[in-house]
């Protein structure tokens, strides 16, 4: 017959095994992450992230024309492989919280002076109300962290696997 206290003991004996096993061993704390999450894109660095996204940008037919960085804000020129006329200016921030108004005003006055036909602004947060009630009356798309996340995830398993890798490269 079976005893509730009988199967008890076993498994204390059991769990106390494993945690020998397992403090005689490593363990690999910084594993490779197995598919794309917004606590992965959360946690990617600065040049990490830039390279994301012109990786991605390439893959959506648009060739980089100029590239301008510094630790908390890139700017990316690209030009459509099809229509050299066609500019995107894009920033990407570093920001595992909200960017603020004043960060997405500047980047609206460079693409502004630049005369791209499109811009996007990409961060690994959010964007304050302040920011985004700016945006509503600028030419402007705004892309959070959510957001970049389905822009990868509608690309093929194969593309998205390789820009994992080479996202978790480093």
């Amino acid at each position: 017959m079976f005893s509730a206290t009988q199967s008890i003991t076993p498994l204390k004996d059991y769990a106390s095994d494993l945690e020998i096993r397992n403090t005689a061993r490593p363990r690999n704390i910084e594993a490779k992450p197995a598919c794309w999450s917004q606590n992965l894109i959360a946690d990617l660095k600065h040049g990490q992230l830039t390279e994301v996204i012109q990786s991605l940008y390439q893959h959506k037919g648009f060739t980089i024309s100029n590239k301008t960085c510094d630790e908390e804000f890139s700017t990316l020129i690209f030009h459509a492989e099809k229509d050299s006329s066609y500019s995107l200016m894009l920033a990407a921030a570093s920001h595992a919280e909200s960017v603020s108004i004043a960060m997405v005003k500047n980047f609206c006055d460079q693409a502004e002076q630049a005369s791209s036909s499109e811009s996007v602004f990409v961060t690994q947060g959010t964007f304050s109300s302040g920011a985004l009630d700016y945006c509503a009356r600028k030419p402007v798309t705004l892309i959070s962290n959510r957001e970049l996340l389905s822009l990868i995830l509608q690309l093929d398993a194969t593309t998205q696997t390789a820009l994992l890798h080479q996202a978790t490269l480093n």
